[in-house]
């Protein structure tokens, strides 16, 4: 099966061609650009297809779509009617929802006879528990509430967990806490295949510091900003979103994996930093599971799974540390939805038949 996988991002566009003959990618392209559309998008990918592939070797396409709110609760092959319903989350998220809209309807009008898969970031946390995903506000319209944005990653990390502990009983591997190291990086607590809390926010802003965001704040330092600053929304959703983090700690855009390769002072001190709310975030996720039976690290710095996991068990002072398992998961998140995608496409066949 050929599966052509699109992710368009904040400021850019990435698609990837898969069989499932190989885990890696006939074609890809990562390409940042200042001004997108869902036409650039889609007609970048097919010329990008049809320079290696004819577009009728196509089973399948499929979609990221960061955010699907309480609609979308998992993936799922897009039909004219189900992508009407984007309108009624389409404020929640509009720099990326209207443009998947466009995206996707383009896709149904250009090439109807290939089955598009929809898949959503947030639909693994979509049955959090009341406890976990409300905030404590008064309750009108329009509700907030907590997500987690890198549920593809983290869902996928756990079923790695669960198949790697087939030859023991299940009911002693239930406990685990998935650790997704990106650019924008997030802890889940997970009982059985189902998280229990998250580090996520009602936006990826909330939770663990990131490349350029400053995750955990106090929201008043908000209404600070804008009195003594002087800054309007957009300034401060800037400063809050694109300049701090580990950029503001060390006054240069640093990927995580830089921080392990430097001993600038800057640099031990937003390491130190990270490592603290990490571990700040697997106790609660340890106190809300009731005990640890693995850790896994997936997304892509998950190699620093040998720097972080040792070290993590250790500061944890587990009574039971030697027999929790430390894990990572590789696959990157466009094999990861060219999975999902085959999966479903699969399903359906054999229904059909």
């Amino acid at each position: 099966m050929n599966t052509l996988v699109l992710e368009p991002f904040a400021y850019g566009r990435k698609y990837s061609l898969y069989s499932s003959m190989s885990r890696d990618p006939i074609v890809q392209d990562n390409s940042t650009c200042i001004t997108r559309s869902a036409s650039d998008i889609f007609d970048s990918a097919i010329s990008g297809v049809e320079r290696h592939e004819p577009i009728d070797c196509l089973d399948a396409i499929a979609l990221v779509v960061p955010y699907g709110g309480d609609v979308f609760t998992r993936s799922l092959v897009a039909t004219p009617e189900l992508l009407r319903q984007f309108d009624r989350i389409a404020s929640d998220a509009p720099l990326h929802l209207p443009l998947i809209q466009e995206l996707a309807n383009r896709i149904l009008q250009e090439i109807p006879c290939v089955p598009l898969v929809l898949t959503f970031d947030t639909a693994f946390f979509s049955q959090l528990e009341q406890r976990e995903h409300m905030y404590a506000l008064p309750q009108e319209e329009p509700r907030v509430r907590r997500f987690g944005y890198q549920g593809l990653y983290h869902e996928a990390a756990c079923r790695h967990v669960r198949r790697r502990q087939d030859h023991k009983s299940r009911d002693n591997l239930r406990r685990v806490i998935s650790i997704c190291l990106a650019p924008t990086s997030e802890t889940t607590a997970v009982l059985g295949m189902r998280p229990l809390t998250v580090t996520g926010g009602a936006t990826p802003l909330e939770g663990l510091l990131g490349e350029t965001s400053c995750g955990e704040l106090d929201p008043s330092i908000v209404l600070t900003l804008a009195e003594k600053k002087q800054w309007g929304a957009e300034k401060i959703n800037d400063v809050l979103t694109r300049q701090s983090g580990i950029k503001g700690l060390t006054g240069t855009h640093t990927p995580l994996p830089a921080l392990y390769q430097s001993n600038e002072e800057s640099f031990s001190l937003a390491r130190r930093i990270l490592e603290y709310r990490l571990l700040k975030s697997c106790g609660a996720a340890i106190a809300a599971l009731g005990g640890l039976d693995a850790v896994v690290f997936s997304g892509p710095y998950a190699s620093l799974w040998e720097e972080l996991g040792t070290w993590l068990i250790s500061r944890l002072k587990l009574r039971n540390a030697e027999s929790v398992d430390i894990d990572f998961f590789s696959e990157t998140k466009s094999r990861i939805i060219a999975d999902i995608a085959e999966a479903i496409i699969t399903r359906e066949t054999q229904m059909a038949g």
